[in-house]
Parts: C-alpha cells; sequence; structure tokens
C-alpha cells in the first residue's frame, strides 16, 4: 500500500477515535471456548481485546495458526504459484498507454503497468513447469536490453481461500483469506466484497453463528466463482508451445459449474446455462460470451462470425476532443489541493 494511503487511512480511523499501536504479532492465544484471547506483541507482550481482523498476509497468523481453518488450494486446476517483478524506469515526456497488458509466455504471463514515473513488469507463472531463474530470465529477455541491470523481485503465492473467512471473534481479511492469481486482478473486489458482508451481517445481527455463515457462504461463493472465470481462460486456450499450455487445457479439472458452462456453449444451450447456474457466477453473463468467443471456441451453433465494422471519423473524433492519458494525468495533479 502506497505511503499516502496508509497516511489517509491511519489519520481517519484516529478521527474516528482509535487508537493506533505499533508492534509485531507473534502469535495469538485462545480460551477454551475457541475465540482467540489476546495477541502476543514483540513489544507489548499480551494485548486483548473483543474482536481481531487477521490482515497478517499468507502468514495468516490468527485464521490458520490461532484458529486452524483449513485453507482449500486452487493448485490443481490454477498452476500460477510464483511471479517475477521488474520495475523499469518511465521517460518523463514519453506517452502512457491508459491499460494494462497481459501476454502470454511459456509458462504463464506477463504484465505490463504503465504508471506516472516508472512501468510495472512481472511474470506470474508455475513453479511446476520453470524455476525461479528462469522465469526472471525470460521476463528480462521479454522486457529487452533495458532490463538487464534492473533488480528483480521474486514473490511465492498461495493460490486458494479458507473454508470460513469469519469465525468466532475473528474475521480473515486479504491474503489471509485467500488469493486468486492476479490475472482478473480481484484481490481488492474480494476484500471489498467481504467486508461489506461482514459489516451488513454484524450490524443486523451481531456476532452470531448464522450471520457468520451467511457472510461466509457469500464470500466462498465469489471466491469460487472467481476461479472459475479464470480457470476457463487457461481451459480454452489453443496454444501447444509449450508444456504448460497444453497441461492448463487438457490435464486441469474443472468444476461441475465450469464444465456445464462449457458443455452448453459447445451444444448451443449457453444462455440457458447462464440463467440456470447465475447464483454461483462471480461474472455477468456479456462476461462470459467475451471470454468464450475471444478464445476462439466456436462450433456449428455458434453461427457466423462477423467482422467488426471500424468507423476512422469515430476514431478522429476521440483523437480530437479527449487528451492523452499523460495530460489527463497532469491536469487531474494539478488540479488536486
Amino acid at each position: 500500500m502506497p505511503d499516502c494511503w496508509r497516511s489517509f487511512l491511519k489519520q481517519r480511523a484516529l478521527q474516528q477515535g482509535l487508537t493506533h499501536i505499533t508492534d509485531t504479532v507473534l502469535g495469538c492465544e485462545c480460551n477454551a471456548e475457541g475465540d482467540i484471547a489476546a495477541l502476543t506483541l514483540q513489544t507489548r507482550g499480551r494485548y486483548a481485546a473483543d474482536f481481531y481482523i487477521d490482515c497478517s498476509g499468507f502468514r495468516a497468523l490468527l485464521i490458520e495458526q490461532g484458529l486452524k481453518i483449513p485453507f482449500i488450494e486452487f493448485g490443481e486446476n490454477l498452476f500460477n504459484d510464483a511471479a517475477v517483478a521488474i520495475g523499469s524506469l518511465r521517460p518523463t515526456d514519453a506517452p502512457i498507454q491508459a491499460e494494462t497488458v497481459s501476454q502470454a509466455m511459456s509458462a504463464g504471463w506477463a504484465w505490463a503497468i504503465p504508471l506516472q514515473h516508472r512501468i510495472g513488469n512481472g511474470y506470474v507463472y508455475s513453479r511446476a513447469h520453470l524455476s525461479a531463474e528462469q522465469a526472471e530470465r525470460e521476463l528480462r529477455e521479454h522486457l529487452g536490453p533495458q532490463a538487464e541491470t534492473l533488480p528483480a523481485r521474486h514473490l511465492n503465492m498461495r493460490i486458494g481461500r479458507r473454508t470460513r473467512h469469519w469465525h468466532r471473534n475473528c474475521l480473515a481479511v486479504g491474503l489471509s483469506q485467500g488469493f486468486i492469481e492476479p490475472l482478473e486482478a480481484t484481490a481488492l473486489m474480494l476484500v471489498q466484497l467481504t467486508l461489506v458482508q461482514f459489516v451488513t451481517e454484524l450490524s443486523q445481527h451481531g456476532n452470531a453463528p448464522d450471520a457468520q455463515d451467511r457472510c461466509n457462504q457469500e464470500v466462498n461463493r465469489m471466491f469460487d466463482g472467481v476461479r472459475d472465470y479464470i480457470v476457463a481462460h487457461y481451459k480454452l486456450n489453443g496454444r501447444s508451445d509449450s508444456d504448460y499450455w497444453i497441461d492448463a487445457r487438457e490435464h486441469a479439472p474443472v468444476s461441475d459449474t465450469l464444465g456445464a458452462l462449457m458443455e452448453a456453449w459447445d451444444s448451443g444451450q449457453f444462455e440457458d446455462a447462464l440463467q440456470r447456474y447465475s447464483p454461483s457466477l462471480a461474472y455477468l453473463r456479456p462476461s462470459w460470451y467475451v471470454l468464450f468467443s475471444g478464445m476462439g471456441r466456436f462450433s456449428e451453433h455458434a453461427g457466423a462470425l462477423r467482422t467488426p465494422t471500424r468507423h476512422p471519423e469515430r476514431t478522429q473524433f476521440v483523437q480530437q476532443h479527449y487528451p492523452d492519458h499523460l495530460s489527463a494525468l497532469r491536469q487531474m495533479t494539478a488540479q488536486s489541493p
């Protein structure tokens, strides 16, 4: 999290009457009923509270190490479990693209995220198909000579989710509750959904077991729905240039829901299937149409493809009346207090 965001949230919390303590959480202790009784802090020692939010990342100090809530791995159908990142400088007056770019690599995909003063580059890959050294070398070759001397940062990812996110007097948020590889960049959305569901149930029903169950069911539904949509990207791929892409297509199992959607698409019953499985889907129906058609999965039931109609005059209109991305950002920065 950028320092400016962290500072804003801290000041906002202090204004609401919260006390801010800086310390390192070493662990927690639980009482006989199964609630968290207190934290063990490096400096302050034992620190007790009524409710705890676990934001300890993949370590999951409270929800896993303390409360022993199981973690469901998604690795059997989402192979990517690591990433290597290399940030590069962007020339001051160079154009800034208005979109991020994801590009297929030998064992995963590379991202390029244009920012005001730099470009975030990285490679999400499967450690079962590629070593960290091979991934870094492939990313540097992908970026070209500019990346030869730039430092690289390696990350390991735990892909999956908790069986329960809210358990007794603890709520797991962020990486401690689960993570799905960032192809659709859903991490913040899942955090927001978790907090909305938690606040809604807590405000109406308190810390009751049935409120926890409803919250957990909804969050799990969303996690599983996001998983299915991302798995579909790999299952529908048509690449045969590496074992990774062949394995993702031919050997990765799919959920009953995704399997039914794939069968319905091929048989021409896709709309009926989307309607039937809508409670299990995290993405709206147009997104599923775009995914299947964009991956080129068509059969005799799909009908003839139409070539998109181009309108040069509309493109010219956009170019005349909208500033480029760099100019827009500079204008916004100048106007900010």
